[in-house]
């Protein structure tokens, strides 16, 4: 099986992921084809090759021409000349949203034919204008916005495949939630400014499409180096990681070495935390391709984003791989009432399964062997909760290798009331298994009295009836 594994040492952003797939051998004329079928003709993706302390990389450069708008969306005059270059917008630290405060580090000075940028970090792909605004509603008027639909609608009704299509709508989705929770609105009041919509969407997709066209099948991920101090924009002065990159990276292993500045920008989090399987080291792999994505702005550390591009020992075609931590310990002396109480919490924690096991110890005590299974960057979390919450005095960890299906949650109208159900399938979409909630199920037969087995036929029958007409 083909793999990724991006290593973030520096940091990352949509740029340098894009530059990344560049460096370790994606050819640009098809990338820039699989951007053409989003329509948005005004925009293309360049690359300049460039040396960051000695280390060579490529930083890749979206290019937007004349209307920055989508052509069957809205017109809008809103030329771009960048320092740089003046024939394309530079992709530097860039906050398309609205509602956000990505927008870090900027100065933003803007004339009545050009949009020059002069910015204070390299990252270029957060989401909200800071000290722009009003200077560009000056010279040219209110600047079109997207909410979330309207990404969806783009990215919906393009010619791209159907999991470039999956993938980025996941990864909007989660920018898009992200900045809902920070300000405290609806995910659908969350909405993009045009320009730097336009380079996230590039960003999104392109990465997206960018490893489809070299076949990684799975993506793995170092733990995030985040920077430190604070950014600048509209809401103020604010701390790094930015609010909504602390939100992607809830739950995943992130640092700091004290490097300043803002290394990890909100696309460059959703783009690795939607699509990687496991953060961690490089899992074992027969590496065939090397590439470097660069920022823009020179730091004490080589501002690249490192990919590493190969074979794992294991093909099995049309499943998803990842792995896991299994953490176990043998118990003998704690009352069995309160292994109830630490499967409800470990559940609630978020791990992904704890099972019990009756075992036989030396001199033939009787004794429980309590197993959990938990993401890699859970382990430190789970170890503490155990020698806190049990009687143990010691744990057994190991990290293993998963195989498994894609997994998908939906929801479906039963005569008792609406129903989850989780859905099984390869990663050609084709169907393995289909599982109605049992909570859900459960809840339903209490609150209507019915019996339990005929909820749960009823929810599979209209379940199954749902995914037989999406695949007819």
């Amino acid at each position: 099986m083909k793999i990724a594994y991006f290593d973030c040492f520096a940091g990352a952003s949509g740029d340098m992921i894009l530059g990344a797939l560049l460096d370790a051998g994606l050819e640009l004329e098809k990338l820039n084809s699989e951007v053409a079928k989003l329509g948005l003709s005004n925009c293309d993706i360049r690359v300049k090759k460039v040396v960051k302390r000695g280390i060579g990389g490529s930083q890749a450069i979206v290019r937007i021409n004349s209307p920055s708008i989508h052509d069957h969306d809205h017109d809008h005059d809103h030329d771009h000349d960048h320092e740089h270059d003046h024939s394309y917008h530079h992709h530097k630290h860039h906050h398309p949203y609205h509602h956000g405060h990505d927008h870090h580090g900027h100065n933003h000075s803007h004339e009545h034919h050009s949009h020059s940028h002069s910015h204070d970090h390299d990252r270029h792909d957060h989401h909200c204008h800071e000290k722009s605004d009003d200077s560009q509603r000056h010279q040219h008027g209110s600047i079109p916005r997207r909410n979330l639909h309207d990404i969806r609608r783009l990215i919906k009704d393009s010619q791209l495949a159907a999991v470039v299509k999956e993938k980025s709508i996941n990864i909007f989705e989660r920018l898009a939630e992200a900045e809902a929770k920070v300000h405290r609105i609806g995910i659908e009041d969350v909405h993009f400014h045009e320009v730097g919509a336009l380079d996230a969407i590039i960003d999104v997709v392109g990465a997206v499409a960018g490893m489809e066209l070299l076949g990684i099948e799975a993506v793995y991920c170092s733990p995030l180096h985040v920077g430190t101090g604070t950014v600048e924009c509209d809401h103020g002065i604010l701390p790094v990681p930015a609010p909504a990159t602390l939100e992607l990276i809830c739950g995943k292993p992130v640092y700091s070495t004290g490097v300043v500045g803002e290394l990890l920008t909100p696309t460059g989090a959703a783009i690795l935390t939607t699509l990687s399987t496991d953060f961690g080291p490089m899992p074992k792999m027969v590496v065939e391709q090397v590439g470097y994505g660069s920022g823009e702005k020179d730091l004490i550390i080589s501002n690249l984003l490192r990919i590493s591009i190969g074979v794992t020992d294991i093909d099995m075609e049309g499943y998803e791989t990842e792995r896991v931590g299994v953490l176990e310990t043998n118990i003998d002396d704690m009352n069995p009432q309160i292994y109830d109480y630490l499967m409800e919490k470990l559940l609630s924690m978020g791990v992904m399964d704890v099972f019990l096991v009756p075992v036989h110890m030396k001199k033939n005590r009787l004794a429980t062997l309590l197993r959990v299974l938990c993401s890699v960057e859970m382990i430190n979390k789970t170890a503490d909760f155990l020698l806190r919450e049990t009687t143990s005095i010691g744990l057994r960890w190991h990290i293993e290798d998963r195989i498994k299906t894609h997994r998908k949650i939906k929801q479906v109208q039963t005569p008792y009331g609406p129903i989850h159900y989780k859905v099984a399938s390869l990663k050609s979409g084709e169907l393995l298994n289909i599982f109605p909630e049992y909570e859900d199920c459960k809840a339903v037969a209490r609150e209507k009295g019915v019996p339990l087995k005929k909820v749960m036929e009823k929810a599979m029958e209209a379940a199954l009836k749902t995914e037989k007409n999406k695949i007819s």
